[in-house]
């Protein structure tokens, strides 16, 4: 079964290092020799691995013969030309020399001849008339760019024709190194030595030319050389990299393990303690059941627990006395319904009323500190209390308390609202990016809650309907206990008395632009004008609305608390497109209603 080339180390190459070097000392005797034909049988291991890890030895030894021959054939080959260029009898080294030179300038001039055009005439102009590149250009009338490519590629095809012609470079080279050696000068100045010069130009022409062959040559082993280094560097420095990066990857995976585990223990935990709960209240129905008390509902009335189950929120919902509850809250909604004559004749409502509503409305509070404490999820002011899974057991505490409690078929009813609407809370909330404006959160509760309300009551009677929401007091921001709006209460909801429509534009931009500096002038123009246009389209109504002692002490209505959070959104989204509206749109997202009326007579607000 064949494994990938890197399922191959290093390590396990190198345990074969004392049989290679064994197997290479047989070959050859020279021990220099030997060594040299381990360290070329490791750099072909390590350029291309064997893809069998289970035949390595016999890789290693096909890897060392072949280079053995080769080296052989390569030494044959040398030997034959050191015995091509030996000196023949009777001829002085110097003769030889110059024997030599001149056979290795004539290769040059026949390469040099042989070149197509334009790449001969640079070549000419360049090293035998010795022009520099832009006297070339000037005298070929072209740019000097054009020049030095000619050359470069002219000087390309000479290393490609004699690596043809002499069997590669290392034997050109060779061939052609008298060239290289020194030529004879005079000193300038006389007609004799200028004959000389003018004489050996050729031959100094070609030992350049062969100069420039041989350096590029060199060049192009040494760049091969260094090329391959960095190459080897370069894929050691990704194993390092691609090693680092797995161990980080283990790391991060062994990190997330630990933590899913410490979610499901903490899960397992809940859903424990749900199940308690549970236990706890079939054991109660059970009781129930035996002493032949009827109950509606999962739990029985009047047993403390909650009514209807919800697993998710158990923790907060037992922690709870609803029976308790139940009697608090139906005892301040009668309270409430007995306050608001007095508060809409703007009279003072007597002691022994400002005392009983004191004394409630402390459990009723410790009631919603009681639901924040526990798992239940954060709601926008007192919204717990409007939540679908901890309104549904008001209700029905609160008719318990009334003596009106639901029935079978009401108490099945309520609690399919209130897990739908629940299920609508929980898919809302995962979907939040968490960035959201706190004004337009609190608006998508408000219409939630909004709609609930107005499913949940509609399987009660209308005696159980006006119970938790007296006439006088329904929809009233603060006396109604089931009010929709119940979500801002505690929030900046608040009132401006104004004399017209600029007066209030006027209140309105100054606290959305107190202290806040804009880039320029340009920039608050900007934002001014989607601000008066939104001022613009205001309805005469909504600005004429007479300030009554109920609102002037923030009992506002259900639907004017409503119409001015979607006017305030539509502020918000057209101020949302204007690139320079951010300190503006970070007062205004913090979820504050500024709900004008104007001063009038004390009829009742409508």
């Amino acid at each position: 079964m064949t494994t990938a080339m890197t399922a191959i180390t290093p390590e396990a190459l190198l345990a074969h290092h004392q049989w290679v070097r064994s197997l290479a000392r047989s070959l050859v005797r020279d021990p220099n020799a030997a060594d040299d034909l381990v360290q070329e049988t490791w750099l072909a291991a390590l350029r291309s691995p064997p893809r069998n890890a289970s035949s390595i030895r016999a890789w290693l030894g096909r890897v060392l013969r072949n280079t053995a021959r080769q080296n052989a054939r390569g030494e044959s080959r040398r030997r034959a030309r050191e015995r091509a260029v030996a000196l023949p009898e009777g001829l002085s080294p110097a003769a030889a020399e110059v024997v030599a030179r001149a056979d290795a300038q004539q290769i040059v001039v026949q390469t040099v001849l042989a070149l197509d055009e334009p790449g001969r005439s640079a070549i000419l102009l360049r090293f035998f008339d010795e022009l520099p590149p832009r006297e070339i250009a000037k005298h070929l009338d072209v740019p000097v760019e054009t020049v030095r490519a000619r050359i470069r590629r002219a000087l390309d095809r000479m290393r490609a024709d004699l690596d043809r012609e002499h069997g590669g470079r290392r034997e050109w080279a060779l061939v052609l190194a008298p060239v290289l050696g020194p030529i004879p000068t005079q000193r300038a100045g006389s007609t004799d030595a200028r004959t000389a010069v003018r004489a050996l130009l050729p031959a100094a022409a070609a030992a350049t030319v062969v100069a420039t062959v041989w350096f590029v040559a060199d060049h192009f082993v040494a760049s091969a050389r260094r090329d391959r280094l960095s190459h080897e560097r370069e894929r050691a420095t990704a194993l390092v990299a691609a090693t680092r990066s797995d161990v980080a990857h283990i790391d991060a995976l062994v990190e997330r393990e630990r933590l899913q585990r410490r979610r499901m223990d903490a899960e397992t935990a809940r859903l424990q303690n749900a199940v308690d709960a549970i236990n706890v209240r079939l054991e109660r129905r059970a009781t129930a059941d035996v002493s032949g008390t009827e109950s509606a509902g999962d739990a029985p009335a009047g047993s403390g627990a909650p009514r209807f189950p919800f697993v998710e929120y158990a923790d907060a919902l037992d922690a709870v006395d609803w029976t308790a509850a139940g009697r608090h809250i139906h005892a301040l909604i009668r309270l409430m319904s007995e306050f608001v004559p007095y508060v809409a004749q703007d009279e003072t409502a007597p002691p022994d009323l400002v005392g009983r509503k004191q004394r409630l409305t402390g459990p009723v509070l410790g009631l919603v500190f009681e639901l924040r404490n526990g798992s239940f999820p954060e709601c926008h002011g007192n919204g717990q209390l409007a939540h679908p899974a901890v309104a549904c057991q008001t209700i029905a505490a609160v008719l318990d308390a009334a003596g009106l409690p639901l029935n079978a078929e009401q108490s099945t009813a309520l609690e399919a609202v209130a897990r739908n609407y629940d299920a609508e809370d929980r898919r809302v909330r995962r979907e939040r990016t968490g960035d959201e404006p706190a004004l337009l959160v609190g608006a998508a509760e408000a219409d939630a809650r909004r709609r609930f309300l107005v499913d949940a009551t509609a399987v009660l009677t209308e005696e159980q309907h006006d119970t938790l929401r007296p006439p006088n007091s329904r929809g009233l921001l603060g006396p109604d206990m089931f009010s929709a709006t119940l979500v801002w209460q505690g929030r900046r909801t608040t009132h401006v008395v104004i004399e017209s429509r600029d007066a209030y534009g006027a209140q309105l931009w100054s606290r959305l632009t107190r202290e806040t500096d804009f880039r320029d002038a340009a920039a608050r123009e900007a934002v001014r004008a989607v601000f008066d246009t939104w001022l613009a389209r205001l309805p005469d109504d909504e600005l004429t609305v007479p300030l009554t002692p109920l609102a002037a002490n923030g009992w506002y209505r259900d639907e004017r608390v409503a119409s001015w959070t979607d006017r305030t959104v539509a502020l918000y989204r057209g101020l949302e497109r204007v690139a320079d509206a951010g300190p503006v749109l970070d007062r205004l997202g913090l979820g504050a209603l500024l709900i004008p009326y104007v001063a009038g007579d004390r009829t009742e607000e409508r």
